[in-house]
């Protein structure tokens, strides 16, 4: 009779000690990737994709955006990270979506210009236009080789630029012709050479994107 109390008393305490573990679903949108760790424990897993995962207790979740522009949200808050202590199933959703700004383009004199986003789009402008435009991303701003303009003080037919914020480019074409002969090696050279980083820039950025 004590051995079967004593083994009962001893299957009870066993029982106390063990930590159940609960199903934890992780669901991402997005360019993003998320760092988990757990009270108690120098584990740390990285996640990239859809999956689920045993833990219990308190977890901390950490969640950053793989491409620049984007921000995140965690189970529709505007948060990259959640502290959370894990008693039962839970489910957790992770989104990264890219933010906007405004490039506002103030043209002065007769003409137009074009404005060429990373992925291609291009936009004919011929007056005063806002554009929305991907944050943390190259533009390429550029008028007819013909005309001579000024762009944002310079006198130059392109211009490259990076927006991080909401940006005013002033435009202005000049009224007169340009002449053939104003073609230097020299400027066309740079006007190459410009595109030709530029284009890099949207290859590998394309690349990151797939």
């Amino acid at each position: 009779m004590l051995r079967v109390i004593w083994l009962f008393l001893f299957v009870l305490t066993l029982s106390s000690l063990i930590v159940n573990s609960y199903s934890v679903k992780i669901f991402l949108e997005g360019p993003v990737a998320l760092i988990i760790s757990q009270d108690g424990s120098s584990n740390v897993i990285y996640v990239t994709q859809n999956t689920t995962l045993n833990l219990q207790g308190n977890i901390s979740i950490t969640a950053y955006p793989l491409l620049p522009g984007y921000t995140i949200q965690i189970n529709g808050k505007n948060v990259t990270s959640l502290n959370l202590n894990v008693t039962a199933p839970e489910t957790i959703r992770v989104i990264s979506h890219p933010t906007y700004v405004y490039l506002t383009i103030m043209l002065h004199g007769n003409g137009y210009v074009r404005v060429t986003l990373e992925n291609g789009t291009t936009y004919t402008l011929n007056s005063t236009s806002k554009l929305r435009i991907q944050n943390m991303s190259y533009v390429l701003i550029s008028t007819p080789l013909s005309r001579e303009s000024i762009i944002n003080g310079s006198q130059t037919n392109f211009y490259i630029l990076y927006l991080d914020n909401n940006t005013t480019i002033n435009v202005t074409i000049l009224s007169s012709n340009r002449s053939s002969f104003s073609l230097t090696p020299i400027s066309l050279t740079g006007i190459g050479l410009g595109l030709i980083l530029l284009a890099i820039y949207i290859f590998f950025r394309r690349k990151e994107n797939k």
